[in-house]
């Protein structure tokens, strides 16, 4: 019903008809514009949840925050492939910022999930060439339960310290799909065994391109 039309808009008039009782209000606007010209709607707001999938954006909303000081809490999260994987991060005053773990280009120094066989997992429809991730509301449902769960508990109790909150699938379901798990995952966490699995891990300061002390002096 919204093929064609802005996300923003057609979210804000979704959720306005399903939750009758709240003031939901939109910005037919990329991050960036919003930062520059709305940026004192960001301020206020009691807890931001970023889930653009475009490292671009959530960069520049990191670094807006540290300019902030912090002062409200920023949960940020995303899938990795087949959604056999899902991240939460919970940005606090106290901790890493984004940045401190996450590269230049925007891949997470830990993820959980590694693909062998040459690592491409996107599919193509013929004749469009359109490329898609072979994953539904099923598989999905996870993911956005463990992210919903962490903006929950910021909401209700927002962190002193940033934290990351991790969901895998079971064993069962990576395998029959052609992955395995990392040895960075598997040397911090050990193996899926049964069902699926949250952890929760600290999320500590490097003094990052981001929140680093030559950084601070300058936003100063």
């Amino acid at each position: 019903t919204a093929v064609g039309r802005n996300k923003a808009e057609a979210l804000g008039e979704r959720l306005q008809a399903d939750f009758v009782h709240l003031n939901v209000e939109y910005r037919a606007c990329d991050l960036h514009q919003l930062i520059a010209q709305n940026g004192d709607l960001l301020a206020v707001a009691d807890m931001i949840v970023a889930a653009t999938g475009n490292w671009v954006a959530e960069s520049a909303l990191n670094r807006w925050h540290v300019r902030q000081g912090r002062g409200r809490p920023i949960v940020y999260g995303w899938t990795e492939a087949h959604a056999c994987a899902g991240h939460a991060v919970a940005i606090g005053q106290g901790g890493g910022c984004l940045q401190c773990h996450i590269g230049r280009t925007g891949a997470p120094e830990l993820t959980a999930v590694e693909w062998p066989d040459g690592g491409d997992t996107a599919r193509e429809e013929p004749a469009c060439g359109a490329h898609y991730q072979p994953y539904g509301p099923v598989e999905l449902a996870y993911v956005n339960a463990m992210i919903a769960e962490v903006a929950l508990d910021c909401l209700l109790d927002p962190p002193a310290q940033s934290f990351s909150r991790v969901f895998v699938a079971s064993a069962r379901r990576i395998v029959s799909l052609g992955g395995q798990l990392t040895e960075g995952w598997r040397s911090a966490f050990g193996e899926v065994e049964e069902g699926v699995r949250t952890v929760d891990r600290p999320w500590p300061s490097v003094s990052c391109a981001a929140c680093g002390p030559e950084h601070l002096d300058e936003a100063a």
